[in-house]
């Protein structure tokens, strides 16, 4: 019964919020804040993301790629790094390194491979397979420690113990920010257009949103959203 509230409080209260606010008051944000740096002893985060929060109001040179930074790293990591599980990103230079080295100790520089497009298969010596399938066995562990990161954030700071439980359009919501905050997080030549501007904001809002949710105390949480369930059913 408790679970089934706090699910379906959760939902509106983020939808409500998107709706209504362009972004939270700074109390709010203060108290996301705290609760980074106090509460979870993580001031590393809490910095970002207050940094974060003040460069979406003051929209300084280079802010949207700053603060997609901050918001990757406080999606795939602040959960993780909270439950002491290990976090690394897959090393693919280092992989591909080690291919290539087998590669041409095998077949040297120039591997007799055929580019017949009729040849179904080539025979690959057992160095070279075996290199290309630690390759595919970490790329498959850095997208499953990926997405457990999700799940993770949900389990550890919103009560949702059971996944399947976790409502589709809040995990909807998370992976497509998540998603857009790692496609933007490293500088590019090009300038950014209004439309990418505006999805910043969308996804950053998002972020915001779930996050305070967090924040709040569990008892808290529950009666405050108790009151925006009221006024919106009023």
């Amino acid at each position: 019964m408790l679970q089934s509230k706090i699910i379906s409080s959760i939902r509106r209260f983020i939808s409500l919020f998107l709706i209504k606010k362009m972004s939270l008051p700074e109390q709010q944000r203060q108290k996301i804040h705290k609760w980074l740096k106090d509460d979870l002893n993580q001031p590393i985060y809490a910095e970002a993301y207050y940094g974060a929060a003040k460069m979406m109001d003051s929209c300084p040179p280079g802010y949207i790629t700053f603060v997609s930074h901050a918001g990757r790293d406080l999606m795939n990591r602040l959960a993780q790094d909270e439950n002491n599980i290990s976090g690394e990103r897959v090393q693919y230079p280092d992989l591909v390194d080690r291919v290539q080295e087998v590669w041409q100790a095998s077949w040297n520089t120039t591997p007799a491979v055929t580019e017949n497009p009729e040849t179904s298969f080539h025979a690959i010596p057992f160095l070279v397979c075996d290199k290309i399938k630690e390759l595919l066995r970490e790329h498959s562990e850095g997208r499953r420690r990926s997405e457990s990161a999700s799940e993770m954030f949900f389990a550890t700071y919103l009560d949702y113990k059971d996944r399947e439980k976790i409502p589709g359009n809040l995990q909807h919501d998370w992976k497509e920010a998540k998603k857009w905050f790692n496609k933007h997080a490293h500088l590019r030549e090009k300038p950014f257009n209004e439309e990418t501007t505006r999805q910043l904001r969308h996804h950053f809002r998002i972020l915001e949103a779930l996050f305070h949710t967090a924040a709040s105390s569990h008892i808290e949480r529950i009666g405050k959203l108790d009151e925006i369930l009221e006024d919106t059913n009023g």
